[in-house]
């Protein structure tokens, strides 16, 4: 008879162990109807967006990566808020253009130089087969110095600033030499040329992409002629200290901070120094 209750107990024991059991499938299952509903929720919500706010948040990242105007998102501005558009500098731009391109066409240059405005400002692309650049160098030629003397007479009376780049081919110019490192310093050496002439140095920047952002395929010489140029990006907003008087935020938001003195640092009040042990 103890042998009876105790299987019997023992077949009531794993009844209950099946019971436990099968809560657990109902469990997955709930699981798995909660993520199918989420799923189609997103799917709702991509199929029935905003689009006026979507291309609102477009171009204000755009903006943001200098792709772009300058936007204003309708969520965190004032209704009636207006993109900020700097109307000086646009009519600057197209000053710019009009005489570049007179001067390239007067000199016969239009097949080397190609000028055009773009979301950023004006930019002047010049293709350094075309001004005889030797192959493999990163020194000036002639015609390029001529040029770029004409850029920086334009540039010397407006504060707008400046970025240069430069660009291959995917073909090494000489045995062991590094595409990228020449275009960088064709890069670097037209902004030393540009300071020559004027213009000051906070005001430009350098880059060189090598091979790394073509036109046009490479593939054959006629197309790796056309990536084998310089980009100079004259950038239609004025420079950051322009538009803030920085003595004046500092100031306002550090009143008790006074600028440094000639001679350096000295101890703050009640403080006396002790020279660091160890």
């Amino acid at each position: 008879m103890s042998k009876k209750k105790r299987g019997g107990g023992d077949h009531g024991g794993g009844g209950g162990h099946d019971g436990a059991g099968g809560l657990r499938w109902l469990l997955t299952y709930t699981d798995m109807v909660t993520l199918l509903l989420a799923l189609f929720i997103v799917m709702w919500a991509q199929n029935s967006q905003d689009q006026e706010k979507a291309e609102e948040i477009r171009a204000a990242f755009a903006v943001a990566l200098g792709q772009g105007q300058p936007s204003v998102l309708v969520s965190g501005a004032a209704e009636g808020a207006k993109p900020v558009v700097f109307e000086q500098s646009e009519v600057r731009m197209q000053e710019l253009k009009n005489k570049l391109k007179k001067y390239v066409l007067e000199q016969k240059m239009d097949a080397a130089v190609n000028i055009h405005r773009n979301e950023r400002g004006l930019l002047i692309r010049v293709y350094a087969d075309k001004v005889r650049f030797e192959k493999g160098s990163a020194a000036l030629s002639e015609p390029y110095k001529k040029l770029l003397s004409k850029v920086a007479e334009l540039l010397e009376v407006v504060p707008n600033p400046v970025q240069v780049n430069g660009y291959t081919d995917d073909l090494s110019a000489k045995k062991g030499a590094d595409n990228w490192t020449l275009s960088a310093m064709r890069a670097v050496n037209t902004v030393k040329y540009l300071q020559s002439k004027n213009i000051a140095p906070e005001r430009m920047s350098a880059a060189g992409y090598g091979p790394y952002s073509p036109l046009v395929p490479n593939s054959d010489e006629a197309r790796r002629s056309i990536n084998r140029r310089i980009d100079i990006q004259v950038l239609k907003a004025p420079l950051l200290k322009e538009l803030v008087d920085t003595q004046k935020v500092r100031e306002e938001f550090n009143p008790q901070v006074k600028p440094m003195q000639p001679g350096g640092m000295s101890p703050a009040e009640g403080v006396s120094p002790q020279p660091l042990t160890f």
